[in-house]
C-alpha cells in the first residue's frame, strides 16, 4: 500500500496570516507592533511586499527617513514604477527638504499614471517647503514646552542631527513624561527592532490574535503545530464541512481542502465522482487507522532515536554550541549571525553553561560590530553571569567572559579570563587585546596564528590584513584580503579594507573612494555598524592626512547613518565639544562610558568636558571608575593630573605629586605630545623657564596632523607659551587666535596671561571672547566674574558670577561666587 503524498508547506497560508496581522497593526496605528513584526519575519524569510510598504510608513512616521530610505530602495530595485513605493519615497524626499527631487519623481509618476489623486496631493504639498530645523537648539532646550522641543527634534531627525534630536526629547520627556510622541521618537532611534526570542508567527499571535486566527492560524496552536493549507489552513482535527455540502475527493489533489473528521468511514462521504481516491479511504478506514497510528509511532520512536544518535555524532565532530558560534563568527557573516542566535536561544534556555556563552559570544559580536541596539549587550552580560555561576572554569564560558570584558575595553579582566586559552578565537581575542595596548607587533603576530589555526576564516583573514595596513605592510595587507575575498567574495568588510589600504595617502582620492564605498554601504540595510564604523574609520585617516573638511564630512555621514553604540556617539560628541554644546557631549560620553567603562578615549573626553563645566566631584568620579578598570594603565596618571591641573585655581602653585606623575609619565613615553604640553602648562605661570621646553617640544609634535584631540591642543599649546612669557608672545598669541579661535581655553589662557603682564584690557577682551565662544563654560563665567569683581569696584561681576551659578549651582566654586554676589549686592545698597 503506498504512503499518503505529502501535504504541500505551509508558506502561503503562514505568509497570508502574517501579512494580516502587519496590515492590522498599520491600521491600529501600532508602529512599535508593526516594526517589530516585520524585523522578525525578516530574521527568518523576506516579508511580502504590503508589509515592507507598511514598514516603510511606520518609519516615516518615526521620522526615521535614512532607514526608510534603505528599505524603498529595496522595495523599488523590484518594481521601479510602482505607484505607491513611487508615493512613498516622493514623500520622503520632502521630509528630507529634498522638494525638487520630489516634484521630478511625482512628475514623472503622474505621467504614468495621469489623475492619482495621491500623487497630485503630495505635488501640490512640495509647493510649500518644510520648516527648517532649529537654529540653536541649546536655547530651545532650556526654554520651550515639550511639545515644542517634539516638533523641534521631528524635524532635526528628518534632517539626519540625530545627536541633538535625542538631546531635545530627553528634555522633553524630564518637562512631560506622559509624552508619548516623544517616547516612540526615542524608542525609534533606539537603532534596532528585531529584538525578543519570539518567533514571528509567536509575536503576530500575541500582538494580533484575532486577525492571525481569521486567516486559519489559531492563537492556541503551538510553533510545531502542523497546518494543511486550504480556504482558511484548517488544522487537522477541525470541523467538517456543513451538512450538506460535498466533499469533493479527487486524485493527487485530496489533500487541498479540509480534512473529513477523524473517525469517518468512506460510507459517510457524499461522493461526486465514479473515481475515489484509495489512498483517502484508507487513510479513514478505522481500523486501517488504527494500524497507521502504530507505525506512525513506531516510526517517529526511531527516527527520535536516531535523531539522538546523530545529536551526539555531530557534537563528537565539532557542532556542540560553541563550536557552532565560533564557526558563524569566523564567517563574518551577518544573516547567519541572526540566524544561529535564534538556533541558540533554544539551547541556552535549558541553562547549558556552554550553550549560554555560545549564545553570548554571538550576542557581543552583533553589539560590537553590527547592530546598535544596547539590549544586545544587556542581554550579553546576564548571560555570561548565568555561564559563570554554572561553570566558571568550562573553556567556552571563560571565552565568553574574556569576549565581554573586551567589548567593554576591560582589558586587564579580559587578560585574566582569556589566560591559557588556545584556539583561534582565542588568538583572535589576543590581537584585539595588543592593539588596544598600541602593540601592533603583538597583535600582528596574534592575528597571523589565528590564520594558521583557521585557514578558512574570514574573520581572522580581515583583522589580519587590517593590523598590517595599521603596520604599514601594504603587500601583507593586500594578500591577506586576496585570501579573505577568495573565502567571500560578498563581503563587504573586505571591501572597506580595501578602500582603506589602496587609498591610504591622497586624501583626496580617499574621499573620492569614500563616497563610492558610502553609497554602496548606504544600500546595505543589515550592516548599520558597518557602514558607520567605516566612515568613522576613514575620518580618523583624513584627519591624520591634514583634510579637516573631508574628516567632517566622513563624521557627519556617520551620525547620519544613525544608531546607539559608543563609537557612534564618541563621535557626536567631539563634535559637540567643538561647537561648545557641552551638556549634549556630556550626555552622550555618559551613556558610551556605561557600555564601555575601560576605554580611555571616552573616559578622558568626558572628563575635559566635567572640567570645562567645573563638575570636580563628578570628573574625579570617572578618575575612581578609571582606576577601577584600567589601574595599572600607564595614562591614569596623566588623567589624575589633568584634573589636577587644569581643576585648579590659578593662583594655586603645582602640586609636587603633580610633576611627579607627570615627569614619570614622560620618561616612559618621551614623545608624548599631551603630558608635554600639560606639564608645561602646569609650570608656565610659575616657572617659565622650565617650562618653556617642554612646550616647544610639544608644539612640534602636536601641530602635526594628527586625531582632532590632540590637533585641539596645538592652539593651547601656543597660548600657553605666551602664558609662560615666550619673547615671542605677540606672534605665538595672533598664530593661536587663528588656529583655535573657537575654542575658550585657548581665550581663557590668554586672558591669564595678560593679566600677568598687567594688560587688564586685553585680559578682559580675551575674557569676553572666552564665555562668547563657550557659553555652557562654567569656569570661564567664574574667571571672567573673578577678574571683573575687580574692576569698575566690582559692579560689573554678578551677571558672569550669576551665569556660573545657573550652570553649576553645586560646584567647586559656587560657595564664592555667592559670597561675592551678597558683597556686591550690600555695596549696591550702601553706595547713595
Amino acid at each position: 500500500m503506498s504512503s499518503p503524498p505529502p501535504a504541500d508547506p505551509p508558506s502561503t497560508g503562514h505568509r497570508d496570516a502574517l501579512d494580516a496581522a502587519v496590515e492590522h497593526l498599520a491600521l491600529a496605528g501600532d508602529v512599535r507592533g508593526v516594526l517589530c513584526l516585520v524585523e522578525r519575519w525578516a530574521a527568518a524569510e523576506p516579508p511580502t511586499r504590503r508589509a515592507r510598504l507598511h514598514e516603510v510608513r511606520a518609519l516615516l512616521s518615526l521620522c526615521l527617513v535614512d532607514r526608510a530610505g534603505l528599505l524603498l530602495e529595496q522595495i523599488r530595485n523590484e518594481d521601479p514604477l510602482d505607484r505607491e513605493a513611487v508615493a512613498l519615497q516622493a514623500r520622503l524626499f520632502s521630509d528630507r527638504g529634498w522638494t525638487d527631487r520630489a516634484r521630478r519623481l511625482l512628475a514623472e509618476a503622474l505621467e504614468r499614471h495621469p489623475g492619482a489623486a495621491e500623487l497630485e496631493r503630495l505635488l501640490t504639498e512640495t509647493a510649500t517647503p518644510p520648516p527648517a530645523p532649529p537654529a540653536d537648539t541649546q536655547a530651545l532646550e532650556r526654554s520651550g514646552t515639550a511639545r515644542e522641543l517634539v516638533e523641534a527634534a521631528e524635524r532635526l531627525l528628518e534632517t539626519g542631527s540625530t545627536l541633538p534630536a535625542r538631546a531635545l526629547l530627553d528634555r522633553a520627556l524630564a518637562l512631560d513624561p506622559a509624552d508619548v510622541r516623544a517616547r516612540d521618537l526615542l524608542w525609534g532611534l533606539s537603532g534596532s527592532f528585531e529584538t525578543g526570542t519570539e518567533t514571528a508567527d509567536a509575536l503576530a499571535r500575541r500582538l494580533a490574535p484575532e486577525v492571525y486566527a481569521s486567516h486559519g492560524w489559531d492563537s492556541s496552536m503551538e510553533d510545531g503545530d502542523v497546518v494543511i493549507p486550504g480556504p482558511r489552513g484548517a488544522r487537522r482535527g477541525s470541523p467538517p464541512a456543513p451538512p450538506g455540502r460535498p466533499i469533493r475527493v479527487v486524485e493527487r489533489v485530496s489533500t487541498t481542502g479540509p480534512l473529513p473528521p477523524r473517525g469517518l468511514g468512506t460510507a459517510t462521504l457524499p461522493v461526486e465522482s465514479s473515481v475515489l481516491d484509495t489512498r483517502s479511504m484508507v487513510r479513514h478506514h478505522p481500523t486501517l487507522r488504527r494500524r497507521r497510528r502504530l507505525r506512525i509511532a513506531a516510526t517517529l520512536a526511531t527516527g527520535l532515536a536516531l535523531g539522538v544518535l546523530g545529536i551526539v555524532i555531530l557534537s563528537s565532530r565539532g557542532n556542540t554550541p560553541g563550536d557552532r558560534a565560533s564557526r558563524v563568527i569566523a564567517a563574518d557573516d551577518f544573516p547567519r549571525l541572526l540566524q544561529t542566535e535564534t538556533f541558540l536561544q533554544k539551547g541556552a534556555e535549558s541553562g547549558d553553561p556552554a550553550a549560554l556563552a555560545a549564545l553570548a559570544r554571538v550576542e557581543i559580536v552583533l553589539w560590537n560590530e553590527y547592530v546598535s541596539n544596547p539590549e544586545r549587550l544587556d542581554r550579553a552580560r546576564t548571560l555570561v553571569g548565568r555561564a559563570l555561576g554554572a561553570a566558571p572554569e568550562d573553556p567556552h564560558v571563560r571565552l565568553a567572559h574574556a569576549e565581554l570584558a573586551s567589548a567593554e575595553d576591560r582589558l586587564a579582566d579580559a587578560r585574566r579570563a582569556i589566560g591559557g586559552l588556545e584556539g583561534p578565537d582565542a588568538a583572535l581575542l589576543a590581537a584585539a587585546l595588543a592593539e588596544a595596548d598600541g602593540d601592533l607587533v603583538v597583535a600582528t603576530a596574534s592575528a597571523r596564528a589565528a590564520t594558521r589555526k583557521a585557514r578558512r576564516s574570514v574573520r581572522a583573514w580581515r583583522v589580519l590584513a587590517s593590523l598590517q595596513r595599521r603596520s604599514g605592510d601594504v603587500e601583507g595587507a593586500r594578500a591577506s584580503l586576496d585570501r579573505a575575498h577568495e573565502l567571500d567574495p560578498q563581503n563587504v568588510r573586505i571591501d572597506v579594507e580595501k578602500v582603506l589600504l589602496e587609498h591610504r595617502d591622497d586624501p583626496a582620492d580617499l574621499g573620492t573612494a569614500l563616497q563610492t564605498l558610502d553609497a554602496r554601504l548606504h544600500r546595505t540595510y543589515s550592516a548599520q555598524r558597518v557602514h558607520s564604523a567605516a566612515l568613522l574609520e576613514a575620518a580618523n585617516r583624513l584627519g591624520h592626512l591634514g583634510d579637516e573638511p573631508r574628516r567632517a564630512h566622513a563624521v557627519e555621514r556617520a551620525l547620519a547613518v544613525g544608531g546607539m553604540d559608543p563609537d557612534l556617539l564618541t563621535a557626536g560628541a567631539i563634535r559637540d565639544i567643538e561647537a561648545q554644546r557641552l551638556g549634549s557631549a556630556r550626555e552622550a560620553l555618559r551613556r558610551a562610558a556605561g557600555w564601555r567603562p575601560g576605554d580611555l578615549v571616552v573616559q578622558g573626553l568626558l572628563l575635559c568636558v566635567l572640567l570645562d563645566q567645573d563638575r570636580l566631584a563628578e570628573a574625579h568620579a570617572v578618575l575612581a571608575a578609571v582606576a577601577a578598570t584600567r589601574p595599572l594603565h600607564p595614562w591614569l596618571p596623566v588623567l589624575q593630573a589633568w584634573a589636577d591641573v587644569v581643576g585648579a585655581s590659578w593662583e594655586a602653585a603645582p602640586d609636587a605629586r603633580i610633576e611627579a606623575r607627570l615627569e614619570h609619565s614622560l620618561a616612559l613615553d618621551p614623545g608624548n605630545g599631551e603630558v608635554l604640553w600639560l606639564l608645561g602648562y602646569a609650570l608656565a605661570p610659575h616657572r617659565p623657564e622650565e617650562a618653556l621646553p617642554l612646550l616647544v617640544a610639544a608644539q612640534a609634535i602636536l601641530q602635526a596632523p594628527s586625531s582632532c584631540g590632540r590637533q585641539a591642543l596645538y592652539p593651547r599649546t601656543l597660548a600657553a607659551r605666551v602664558l609662560a612669557r615666550d619673547p615671542e608672545w605677540s606672534a605665538l598669541e595672533a598664530q593661536a587666535l587663528a588656529e583655535g579661535g573657537t575654542d575658550p581655553w585657548v581665550h581663557l589662557v590668554l586672558a591669564r596671561a595678560a593679566g600677568a603682564r598687567g594688560d587688564r584690557k586685553a585680559a578682559a577682551a580675551a575674557l569676553d571672547r572666552a564665555v562668547e565662544t563657550g557659553p555652557e563654560m562654567a569656569r570661564a563665567w567664574f574667571e571672567q566674574g573673578a577678574f571683573l569683581r575687580q574692576e569698575a569696584g566690582g559692579r560689573a561681576a554678578p551677571e558672569s558670577l550669576q551665569r556660573y551659578l545657573d550652570l553649576q549651582p553645586n560646584g567647586p566654586r559656587a560657595e564664592m561666587a555667592r559670597s561675592w554676589l551678597d558683597s556686591a549686592e550690600q555695596a549696591t545698597h550702601r553706595s547713595p
